[in-house]
């Protein structure tokens, strides 16, 4: 049963449908918001090479242009090789040698134990979780080779449940570092 209601964008008296909250003009305009130039939703729109804004002027992905965005590529590939070898599956030399370059991790087992403790510690299943970066990589300059090795360090790295990533996007809190160090320095006094 339509019902007169102001629209909640412009205050426009306008009969309701289906418990709506703006008027017809307001509602087209907020969609529109979501659209792309073509009128297609951002993301899907393929006329023109124009996917929703999502590529650069460099006819690449904004989030993983080597130009725009440098390191970020590199962060990616790294987080895909080291759940791959979480998951058991075979890894090339090659592939072996980029993790360690870009972990900076002495060796391999170590990286495996590492992350295998923090999935227990939380208690995880790897297939429900996601590699993490403890510092956001976006809160890192990637550029900088200190930087990308800084964000990539294995010791940033941790297994999270996929909805709390999510939930955690960017944000970063840097009294967490003097947490981990306090408890690691006491871990560190009660094993001598």
């Amino acid at each position: 049963m339509p019902t007169n209601k102001n629209c909640q964008e412009c205050g426009i008296l306008f009969e309701s449908r289906y418990n709506r909250i703006r008027c017809e003009v307001c509602d087209e305009v907020k969609k529109r918001g979501k659209k792309c130039s073509h009128g297609t939703k951002k993301g899907r729109c393929k006329q023109d090479g124009c996917y929703g804004n999502e590529i650069c002027e460099h006819k690449n992905h904004k989030q993983k242009c080597p130009i725009c965005k440098p390191g970020m590529k590199e962060a990616d590939k790294l987080n895909a090789h080291i759940i791959n070898f979480m998951k058991g599956k075979a890894i090339r030399k090659s592939t072996k040698e980029y993790i360690l370059e870009y972990s900076s991790v002495p060796d391999l087992p170590t990286l495996k134990a590492h992350l295998e403790q923090n999935l227990i510690s939380k208690n995880l299943k790897i297939e429900d979780c996601q590699l993490d970066h403890k510092k956001p990589k976006a809160r890192f300059d990637l550029s900088i080779t200190s930087e990308l090795l800084k964000c990539c360090h294995y010791k940033n790295l941790q297994f999270i449940d996929s909805r709390e990533n999510l939930r955690k996007g960017c944000k970063y809190d840097e009294d967490d570092d003097v947490k981990e160090l306090t408890e690691q320095f006491s871990r560190l006094l009660k094993k001598s």
